[in-house]
C-alpha cells in the first residue's frame, strides 16, 4: 500500500525523466477476416446509412496506400439519397469480432478518395472507425479538386467494455447527393489486433474530506503511475516537454497537478490511501500510466 505525500509540484515534472518504449509483437494476429479484400467482400457486412447510398460497393485493383503496390480494394460512391443540409450519409462496412472485456485493441485501415477528372467536389469523403456503432476516429478529405487523388491511413485504439461479439469497421460518408461525377472512395488493408494491455482503471472510495482509497489497476507492471487532480472535469492536453506530451486528459487545466507518482506492483496494481482535504472534494481525478501514456476512466 502506498501512502502519498501531498506536495504541490509542476505538472508532470515528477515523472519527466520517465520514458519507455512499448514494443509490439512482431506479427500480431489480425482479428479482421479478409481485411485486404483478397476474397471480395467475404466476411464483411455492407449497409447504407438511414439516408445514404453507396452499398453494395465493388472490388477493384487500386493503390490505396502509396507505399504498397495496387491490390484488391473496396470501392464506393457514397452520399445522401435525399438531400438534407449538413447530413453526412453513406455506407457502413463492418465485421463481428469476439473481444475480451478490459482489453485494449488497435484498429487501422488505408483510405483514398478520387475526384472526377473534370469536376471539383465540396467533399471527397469522410472516413470513420466504428465500434458498436460509435465513431472513435475520423478523417475527412474536404474540398477535392478535379482529377485529385487523396490517400491516407486512419487508426485508433479502444478498450472493449464487455466480453463477446462486437461490431467493428468503418463508415464512409458525404453531406451531398450522388451523381455520375461524384468522387470515388476506397478502403483497404483493415487490421485489428490486441495491444496486450488491460484498460487503466481508477476506483475511488471513502469519505471526503477524510481518508480516501485510490485503487488503480491495469498499469504497466512495476511502472510509474501519475494520480492527477484538477478543480473540475474538462479537456486538457499535456504540453510539449512533459512526459506523455500530447495526451488528452478528461480534466480541466484549472489547478491541475500531480498528487502522487506511485510505482505499480508486478501485477500492475496500485492502492493509495490518503486524507483528502475539503478543498479537493469537488475536484476531478484521473490516473495516467507514465510508460504507455494510457489514461484511466
Amino acid at each position: 500500500m502506498y501512502r502519498p505525500h501531498f506536495a504541490r509540484r509542476a505538472l508532470f515534472a515528477a515523472v519527466a525523466a520517465v520514458a519507455a518504449a512499448v514494443t509490439a509483437p512482431a506479427q500480431a494476429q489480425n482479428l479482421f477476416s479478409n481485411g485486404d479484400f483478397s476474397s471480395g467482400f467475404t466476411g464483411w457486412t455492407q449497409r447504407n446509412t438511414s439516408n445514404g447510398v453507396g452499398a453494395p460497393g465493388s472490388i477493384v485493383n487500386f493503390q490505396t496506400n502509396p507505399n504498397l503496390p495496387a491490390s484488391p480494394a473496396a470501392r464506393f460512391i457514397v452520399g445522401q439519397q435525399v438531400y438534407r443540409i449538413g447530413q453526412r450519409e453513406g455506407v457502413e462496412l463492418v465485421q463481428y469480432v469476439n473481444l475480451q472485456s478490459g482489453s485494449s485493441y488497435q484498429i487501422a485501415f488505408d483510405w483514398a478518395a478520387q475526384a472526377d477528372p473534370l469536376y471539383i467536389n465540396g467533399e471527397g469523403g469522410i472516413f470513420e472507425i466504428l465500434v458498436d456503432g460509435q465513431s472513435i476516429a475520423y478523417d475527412a478529405v474536404g474540398i477535392i479538386g478535379a482529377g485529385s487523388l487523396v490517400r491516407r491511413s486512419l487508426s485508433a485504439q479502444f478498450t472493449a467494455l464487455r466480453n463477446g461479439v462486437h461490431e467493428v469497421g468503418a463508415r464512409i460518408s458525404r453531406p451531398h447527393t450522388v451523381d455520375p461525377v461524384s468522387p470515388r472512395q476506397y478502403v483497404d488493408n483493415f487490421s485489428m489486433s490486441s495491444t496486450g494491455q488491460r484498460a487503466l482503471r481508477l476506483v475511488i472510495s471513502g469519505p471526503c474530506p477524510g481518508p480516501m482509497t485510490f485503487d488503480i489497476s491495469g498499469a504497466t507492471p512495476s511502472g510509474l503511475v501519475g494520480l492527477l487532480w484538477a478543480r473540475s472535469a474538462g479537456s486538457f492536453v499535456i504540453p510539449q516537454g512533459r512526459t506523455c506530451a500530447g495526451t488528452p486528459l478528461r480534466l480541466s487545466g484549472q489547478g491541475i497537478q500531480i498528487v502522487a507518482t506511485p510505482r505499480a506492483d508486478p501485477s500492475g496494481n496500485v492502492r493509495l490511501v490518503a486524507n483528502i482535504s475539503s478543498g479537493m472534494c469537488l475536484g476531478a481525478w484521473q490516473a495516467i500510466d507514465a510508460t504507455t501514456c494510457r489514461t484511466s476512466n
